[in-house]
C-alpha cells in the first residue's frame, strides 16, 4: 500500500513555507520604514493608513471568488507564478517615484498574494495527512512569528546597511526571486493525487461551503479582530514610542517584533497540544483573545523597555489561536478539496479585511480625536473577538481524526 504520508511532503512544506516567509517582510516592515516613506512623499496620517492597508486590499475583493476560479489549476504551478510575480512587484515598490505609484503597486502586490492561497491548501491537502494539519499550521506560524520578528528587529540595520526605504524594498524582492528558483526546481504535485481538474470536476458549487457551514462565519470574528488591531499597532506604535517616549525605531522594532516572535514557541505548543488533545481548543482561544486584548492596552502606557520585552513577549503568545483556526476547514465533515480551498480562503480574505481596516481606521481616529493614544487603545478591544470565536469550533469528539479518516 502507498505510504500515504511520503517524507517529500516536508520538502515541500519547508518550500511554501519559504514563499510565505518572503511575502511577510514586505508587509511588516512598513512601520518601521513609514518614517522615512513619509518624508519622502510628505503624507499625512491617512495616507500613512492607506498604505498600511493597500496589501490587504487584494484578498478582501478577490479572495474567494480566486480561490474558486484557481482552485481546479495546477498548484504547483500557480505558486510559482505568484510568487515570481509577487517578487517583481516588490521591485517595483522600491522604484516607486510617487506616493501614488507605491500604494497602487502595493495594492497588485496584495492581488498577486491571492493567488497564493488556493495554491497552498491543495498541495497541503495532497501531501499531508488530516491528523497533522493543526501540527503544520502550528510549525507554519511559528515560522512567520520568526520572521516577522527579524523582519522589525532587523528592518532598521538593514535601511543603515542598504541606504533608505528603497533599497530595502528591492532586497526583499530579490529574496523573492530567489524563494521562486528553489520553487521552480524542487516544487511538485504528489503522484496520484487529486488534479485541481478532477476537483473541480466533482459536483455542486465550492461556494456552497460558505453557506452550508456557519461555523465559518462565527470564526470569522477572532480572523477580522485580531489582524485590524495587530496592523494597526504595526504601522503607527513605532511612530508613537518615537514622538512620546524618545523611544528610537531601532527599539519598539525590536519590541513590536517580539509579539511575532512569541507566536512561533504558541504556534508549536498550541499546534502539538491541539492535533492531541482537542477539548483544549476552546479555553485556548478565549485565552489568546484576553491576552492580545489586555497586552495591546499595556504597550502603550510605558516607556520602559525591560517591562515593554515582557509584555510584547506574552502578547505574541495570544497568537497561538491561529493554528487553530487555520485547521477547521480541512476537518470540516466531509468536505471537498476546493470547498477547502474556498473556506481557507474566505477566512484568509476576512483576516486582510481586518488588516485592511485596522490602519486605515486608525488613521482617520487619529486626524478626528487628534492622537495616536487613544485610536489605538480603541482598536485593541477587536482582539476579544478571538475569544467569542471560540463558540465556533466542533465538539471535541468531532476533531478526534486518525491517518484512515484521509
Amino acid at each position: 500500500m502507498q505510504d500515504i504520508a511520503p517524507r517529500y511532503r516536508w520538502v515541500i512544506f519547508s518550500l511554501m513555507a519559504a514563499a510565505i516567509a518572503t511575502r511577510v517582510p514586505v508587509g511588516v516592515s512598513l512601520g518601521v520604514l513609514l518614517p522615512d516613506i513619509t518624508a519622502t512623499f510628505e503624507l499625512g496620517a491617512v495616507q500613512q493608513g492607506w498604505l498600511g492597508s493597500a496589501m490587504n486590499l487584494g484578498n478582501v475583493l478577490l479572495g474567494v471568488p480566486a480561490a474558486w476560479y484557481f482552485s481546479r489549476f495546477n498548484p504547483n504551478l500557480l505558486l510559482g507564478a505568484s510568487s515570481a510575480l509577487a517578487a517583481l512587484l516588490v521591485l517595483a515598490q522600491g522604484l516607486a517615484g510617487s506616493f501614488w505609484l507605491l500604494l497602487t503597486t502595493r495594492v497588485v502586490t496584495g492581488l498577486v498574494f491571492v493567488i497564493f492561497s488556493p495554491a497552498r491548501t491543495l498541495l497541503v491537502q495532497q501531501w499531508f495527512p488530516l491528523r497533522e494539519i493543526v501540527l503544520i499550521s502550528g510549525i507554519q506560524i511559528a515560522v512567520i512569528g520568526v520572521v516577522e520578528s527579524a523582519t522589525l528587529s532587523l528592518t532598521p540595520l538593514l535601511q543603515l546597511q542598504v541606504g533608505g526605504w528603497r533599497n530595502v524594498l528591492l532586497t526583499f524582492g530579490g529574496m523573492g526571486l530567489a524563494v521562486t528558483a528553489l520553487w521552480i526546481g524542487l516544487g511538485r504535485e504528489r503522484p496520484g493525487a487529486v488534479t485541481g481538474q478532477q476537483a473541480a470536476a466533482q459536483a455542486g458549487s465550492p461556494m456552497q461551503v460558505l453557506l452550508q457551514r456557519p461555523a465559518l462565519w462565527v470564526l470569522a470574528m477572532g480572523q477580522f479582530g485580531a489582524p485590524a488591531f495587530w496592523w494597526a499597532y504595526a504601522t503607527f506604535w513605532p511612530s508613537y514610542m518615537l514622538d512620546r517616549y524618545a523611544l528610537p525605531l531601532g527599539t519598539s522594532g525590536f519590541l513590536f517584533g517580539l509579539t511575532s516572535l512569541g507566536m512561533a514557541p504558541a504556534g508549536l505548543v498550541v499546534g502539538w497540544l491541539s492535533s492531541r488533545h482537542p477539548g483544549l481548543r476552546r479555553p485556548l482561544l478565549w485565552a489568546c483573545g484576553l491576552d492580545l486584548c489586555l497586552t495591546a492596552l499595556a504597550m502603550l502606557l510605558t516607556d520602559s523597555v525591560p517591562l515593554l520585552l515582557v509584555i510584547c513577549m506574552l502578547g505574541g503568545f495570544g497568537w497561538g489561536f491561529v493554528p487553530v483556526m487555520s485547521s477547521l476547514p480541512f476537518e470540516l465533515p466531509q468536505v471537498q478539496p476546493r470547498e477547502v480551498a474556498v473556506a481557507s480562503s474566505f477566512l484568509h480574505t476576512v483576516g486582510s479585511l481586518g488588516g485592511m481596516f485596522g490602519p486605515a481606521m486608525a488613521g482617520v481616529l487619529i486626524e478626528l480625536w487628534g492622537g495616536v493614544l487613544p485610536a489605538l487603545a480603541a482598536l485593541s478591544f477587536l482582539a476579544l473577538g478571538v475569544s467569542l470565536s471560540a463558540g465556533a469550533l466542533p465538539a471535541p469528539e468531532r476533531v478526534q481524526v486518525t491517518a484512515e479518516d484521509r
